[in-house]
């Protein structure tokens, strides 16, 4: 038998998950894309206020792919900058009042999405699902 490769696997599905998502959106009419919601989560759960470098650390996006996705969130009023105080190079991203009012709602979708995704998966495939991630994450070391 002929293995697929598992790296292609894995990204395939994260695409997959990824479309999916974008098109639930699309459906509720939302101006906004699985990036966004990914973002506005991080800065509503951050216990500091986060910068782009930040970002670029939690989300695993290079600068200008996350300048550009910050930029149209700006534009659809989801997030707002403001400028460190001490190093002006530095700056913070904000929730805005219309960024807060979707945090519910993505929490409560994500539940829902993970709730779909899981649907069918026994408990001991899921925990073998865990184990095989945790092999490959050590194999990942020897690289």
């Amino acid at each position: 038998m002929v293995r697929a490769s598992l790296l292609h696997e894995i990204k395939r599905l994260d695409i997959d998950i990824f479309q999916a998502i974008n098109r639930r959106y699309k459906k509720m009419n939302l101006e906004l894309t699985p990036m966004h919601a990914k973002i506005l989560l991080h800065l509503a759960s951050s216990d500091k206020k986060l910068c782009q470098k930040d970002l670029e650390n939690l989300i695993l996006c290079n600068k200008s792919t996350l300048s550009s996705i910050i930029s149209t969130m700006e534009k659809n009023k989801l997030v707002t900058r403001e400028t460190s105080k001490q190093d002006s190079r530095i700056n913070y991203l904000l929730l805005t009042d219309r960024g807060m009012e979707m945090i519910d709602f993505l929490k409560k979708d994500k539940k829902v999405i993970e709730d779909n995704l899981n649907e069918g998966i026994t408990e001991e495939e899921y925990q073998t699902f865990l184990k095989i991630v945790d092999k490959m994450k050590k194999n990942m070391e020897r690289i």
